[in-house]
């Protein structure tokens, strides 16, 4: 691992802050508000920290805000505030990497469960273990923070030298 490696930081947010900033109740609209002034503050001040939404988390939004039946506006000015929020955080969307794929095998002889209940939420933070820098995963879930199967797979791929650090699992930052 070289030096610049090392500093790297990446920063995943699950769909359920968008969703509570975009369209949430009053404290959940409050909690997302306070996350991303503090994501934004923070990357400004360090260019190394970056902010990742991972493909699935943009598929899930879509998928939510059509299914609760906001009419066209509603959901054209949702969309617009997303890609806006997206744009002031300089997050980036990416893909899974292939590594996610194999990591689910995983999950479905170790812990179905987690990947039968939650699939999307599975493969969400399937994206930030197989980021090497990844830091952060900020979500609200509880079938990621309390996933044993999670922890454990994290604390493996550390020891085995496939992360730099310790991903943490965690509703604030």
């Amino acid at each position: 691992m070289d030096n610049m490696a090392s500093v790297i930081q990446d920063i995943y947010v699950d769909t359920c802050y968008f969703e509570g900033y975009l369209w949430g109740r009053k404290d959940e609209r409050e909690n997302a508000k306070s996350l991303f002034a503090k994501l934004a503050s923070t990357v400004r001040r360090h260019p190394e920290i970056k902010i990742k939404v991972p493909f699935i988390v943009v598929g899930e939004l879509i998928n939510n805000l059509v299914r609760d039946g906001f009419d066209a506006l509603r959901r054209e000015d949702i969309s617009h505030n997303f890609f806006e929020k997206v744009f002031e955080l300089d997050a980036d969307i990416i893909p899974p990497p292939s590594d996610c794929y194999y990591r689910a095998k995983y999950f479905i002889k170790h812990d179905p469960r987690l990947i039968k209940n939650s699939p999307t939420d599975c493969f969400i933070a399937l994206c930030a273990l197989c980021d090497p820098d990844s830091a952060h995963l900020l979500t609200d879930d509880k079938s990621m923070l309390e996933s044993s199967s999670l922890k454990k797979i994290e604390k493996e791929m550390r020891e085995n030298g496939e992360r730099n650090r310790e991903l943490k699992f965690s509703q604030e930052f």
